[in-house]
């Protein structure tokens, strides 16, 4: 992105994208429950979803 828009104040370093700098994930747990924020249905492969499945399962048993 190159400068500010006309009629603002001068910067000095253009804004540039960087990589990525954190991670998110849509999932809240606590000690008896995992909320999703999203449907299993919006993982393509069934691979993926027993994959998250293990994972929440997982997080339950600890």
């Amino acid at each position: 992105m190159s400068g500010p828009p006309a009629g603002s104040p001068a910067v000095l370093k253009d804004w540039t994208r960087s990589g990525e700098l954190f991670r998110t994930h849509a999932a809240v747990t606590t000690d008896d429950t995992v909320l999703l924020g999203f449907g299993l249905e919006h993982l393509t492969s069934a691979a993926d979803r027993a994959a998250l499945m293990r994972k929440a399962l997982a997080a339950l048993r600890r």
